[in-house]
């Protein structure tokens, strides 16, 4: 059998702010929901494999023996106050180390499930209850998720790369198996990750242009609705734009109103497409003709094969996941309270937290924790400010040898010839750091632009309008299967954990 490392205890109840127990705040909801559905759905399938991908430090609990060795090392070695890393600690690090080091949980969770000559799994508890403070504002909220994106990003990159090391350890060869079918998950949605500005954008445009090509116009008529989709697609546009420029030049903070406008803008973008995507469906089962299927399996291949049939399992792969897991789970009270307000902030998730972490990869602080914080320089106090009655500014004498000295140093410095510095300057590691996040984003930015201009008619390939609409329709069919594919992995292994768990429990009392 294999050794339980860890247990993990996400908050599963309530997210707790400074006013109480409250939902009003979008964010707030939006957060709450994220911790609901993932412990509802992502820790219980982590768990089924035996890999829990993170575990927070505040709501987890750890077998000592499990830690000692690599895994307690590796998780300290971001630690900047840490004298004992020597020249593997975190000011030798490059910069992609170090935003993996804000993420030193997850490093920690790898290098349990990787330990050589040990078999330790992590493992989630239904049953563990945790609270915990979340951001309020638009720009605490910002400033947290830059460091959650990029040390995920990192830390994900790092235990795909060294996933060999499982080989060391002394897991069974089923344990392998499944080790292995996780790695290929998060790889894939480690590469949608990377292009999901991309597939956010191509399917917005996609299902809000379907309408008007089918005849169907929420609007008052064909033109009006196709100049109001253009508005909304070019106010969509700038507002991405409008994300980097406020990413590279200013913090969060100093822009508060322009983040929540852009917050408002996508919210407003992803009500009407999910309007657009139910009027889709709707319309779809109006004038069905099954007359030439003669079997059931015949009639329902005919109906989700059509676009408007991949958007109908799109819809309930998502939120026939979320409510029936969720009422399994005894915990569907979220799905009233948070879910709403979480499809409003969901698009950006996407366009502006991801666009703000990826553009200050170089910045490696702590963000919302403000643990680098600089001291107060030292100040020094006059009389006055002592509070002495007769305040004077105390100045000392000197004699005319040390003012002609200093006066003939003076002239001997400004009469030496200038001589001009030719070596060439060091970049600092600021510098280095500022390079590499500028080539990563240079690299997701003409990707994720790549992949817009292949998708719409702006390639300038000179297809014509069928082999155009051919496609698109064909990505778009590829982009939302995938979605339901990977909703329906997550459902199985938060059966299959809520199935084994209940029987575990049943063992245990008999």
């Amino acid at each position: 059998m294999a050794d339980f490392a860890s247990i993990s205890c996400l908050p599963p109840v309530y997210v707790q702010t400074k006013g109480g127990k409250k939902l009003i705040n979008p964010l707030v909801a939006a957060q709450n929901f994220e911790y609901k559905m993932s412990n509802i759905l992502d820790k219980p399938l982590e768990s089924s494999f035996g890999f829990v991908s993170v575990l927070p430090g505040a709501f987890s609990a750890y077998r000592y023996r499990a830690l000692q060795g690599r895994p307690l090392n590796e998780y300290f070695r971001g630690d900047a106050t840490n004298p004992t890393s020597g020249s593997r600690g975190h000011d030798n690090m490059s910069i992609f180390e170090q935003n993996m080091y804000l993420a030193e949980d997850r490093i920690l969770c790898f290098e349990l499930m990787a330990k050589a000559n040990a078999k330790w799994v992590l493992t989630y508890v239904k049953s563990a209850r945790g609270e915990t403070d979340v951001p309020e504002s638009c720009a605490e909220f910002i400033g947290q998720r830059r460091r959650w994106l990029n040390g995920s990003f990192a830390a994900s990159v790092y235990s795909t790369i060294h996933f060999f090391r499982i080989y060391r350890s002394s897991h069974n060869i089923i344990r392998l198996f499944f080790l292995h079918v996780q790695m290929l998950f998060n790889v894939f949605v480690l590469f949608f990750t990377f292009f999901a500005p991309a597939n956010q954008y191509n399917t917005f445009c996609i299902i809000i242009e379907l309408l008007p090509s089918q005849g169907i116009y929420v609007f008052y008529n064909a033109e009006i609705t196709h100049w109001i989709n253009l508005a909304l697609i070019w106010i969509y546009c700038a507002t991405l734009a409008l994300q980097f420029i406020l990413a590279l030049g200013n913090r969060p903070k100093g822009e508060r109103f322009l983040y929540k406008v852009s917050f408002g803008v996508f919210a407003v973008a992803a009500y009407y497409l999910l309007a657009c995507a139910f009027i889709l469906v709707v319309k779809a089962f109006e004038h069905i003709d099954f007359s030439n299927d003669p079997t059931i399996s015949d009639k329902v291949l005919d109906m989700i094969t059509g676009t408007n049939g991949v958007i109908l399992a799109a819809l309930a792969s998502t939120f026939g996941v979320y409510i029936i897991s969720s009422l399994l789970y005894l915990d569907f009270w979220h799905m009233v309270t948070s879910f709403p307000q979480y499809i409003g902030v969901a698009p950006s998730l996407i366009m502006i937290l991801n666009v703000y972490a990826f553009c200050n990869l170089h910045d490696v602080t702590w963000g919302t924790k403000e643990i680098a914080k600089a001291e107060a320089l030292p100040s020094v106090q006059s009389s006055a400010q002592k509070g002495d009655k007769e305040a004077f500014i105390e100045e000392h004498h000197r004699t005319s040898e040390d003012l002609e000295a200093t006066f003939k140093s003076t002239v001997r410095k400004a009469l030496q010839p200038i001589k001009a510095d030719t070596s060439v300057p060091t970049p600092t590691q600021d510098d280095l750091n500022k390079t590499f996040r500028t080539r990563l984003v240079a690299i997701w930015l003409i990707a994720n632009g790549a992949l817009v201009i292949a998708i719409q008619d702006a390639n300038g390939l000179n297809e014509s309008s069928t082999e155009q609409s051919n496609k698109t329709n064909m990505y778009f069919k590829v982009i939302l299967w995938a979605t339901a594919g990977l909703s329906l992995i997550r459902f199985i292994g938060c059966i299959w954990f809520l199935v084994t768990s209940g029987l575990w429990r049943c063992c245990r009392r008999t």
